[in-house]
């Protein structure tokens, strides 16, 4: 543990979201240990989202067309100036605790401090809980981050560390985060485990995560190129998520689900996979996407989606 507070930074892109920044802002100057200093990179927005964030005691950037959130990221590392960074999406939200917490963990072996969170809807309501484990974590880093995606919000960075695995990449908005914390396991990175649920990430029809389209079809990007430098031995992992990609992508009947079913197979697997008379039925007499496609469906039924 540090005896006094670190240096970190906090880093927000934002893009038309002016309504979200006052409650952020409030959950900021809610912190018992204060960030360093406080950046937003207005992303091009068409409301005054950057007017909005300098009457709340940011220091804005503004770019001159929306590149997205990656690029906006990747912008504000550049221009931070201590040695931890923390990004913050600007329509989600810290826990009081959230710095108190996570600073008291920036140690010199330490990499990465993450923190568990839930994604909640507008109201208020929990809609998905996101737990992690340090002991898996630290098992099969690289496997652990593959199978278990976690978002930026859950995290803080040391700076240097960032810049050695070169940032977000940008072709796979909005699964970049996920695949940074993967690729920084594989530039062997310290993670930290925080279990405590420090941060909401709200759910609304405005953000990005919820184009499902662009979401499975980023995922099955990411798991191409894992598939391509990635050690054999991590094959059943990728094999796996390709096959819940296929899955997505088939109810959705985006053309890249074929792709997505490919690299599963080329993985080794023989999808669907599951057990249950019906589904091997289905192996029998449905072709893999059309099985795929009839999963997905019951397993929203049985969630009440």
């Amino acid at each position: 543990m540090t005896t006094s507070t670190p240096s970190v930074s906090l880093l927000i892109p934002c893009y038309n979201h002016a309504r979200f920044l006052p409650a952020l802002f409030a959950s900021i100057r809610a912190q018992a240990l204060p960030y360093s200093e406080i950046l937003l990179w207005d992303d091009g927005s068409s409301d005054d989202s950057a007017a909005v964030a300098r009457s709340l005691g940011a220091q804005v950037f503004t770019g001159p067309q929306n590149l997205g959130p990656a690029e906006a990221r990747n912008a504000l590392a550049r221009l931070a100036q201590s040695a931890w960074i923390h990004f913050h999406d600007a329509d989600d939200l810290l826990d009081p605790a959230y710095n108190r917490q996570m600073f008291a963990r920036i140690a010199p072996a330490v990499d990465v401090v993450f923190c568990d969170a839930d994604w909640i809807d507008e109201t208020g309501r929990t809609l998905i809980p996101w737990r992690y484990s340090q002991p898996a974590a630290q098992r099969d880093p690289v496997g652990y981050f593959l199978t278990h995606p976690m978002g930026i919000n859950n995290c803080i960075y040391r700076r240097d560390l960032f810049e050695r695995a070169n940032g977000f990449d940008a072709r796979l908005v909005p699964w970049e985060d996920a695949d940074f914390h993967v690729r920084l396991a594989e530039i062997e990175a310290r993670f930290l485990h925080c279990p405590e649920v420090l941060t909401r990430s709200v759910r609304h029809d405005g953000g990005i995560s919820v184009e499902p389209h662009r979401n499975w079809r980023a995922r099955l990007l990411a798991l191409q190129g894992y598939y391509e430098r990635m050690a054999p031995t991590h094959r059943p992992l990728i094999g796996q998520a390709a096959e819940e990609a296929a899955r997505e992508l088939a109810a959705l009947r985006d053309s890249r689900a074929q792709d997505a079913l490919q690299l599963c197979r080329t993985c080794g697997l023989n999808p669907p996979s599951g057990s249950g008379l019906a589904l091997r039925m289905s192996r029998w007499f449905l072709p893999p996407l059309v099985a795929l496609r009839w999963q997905a469906k019951r397993r929203r039924t049985a969630r009440g989606g």
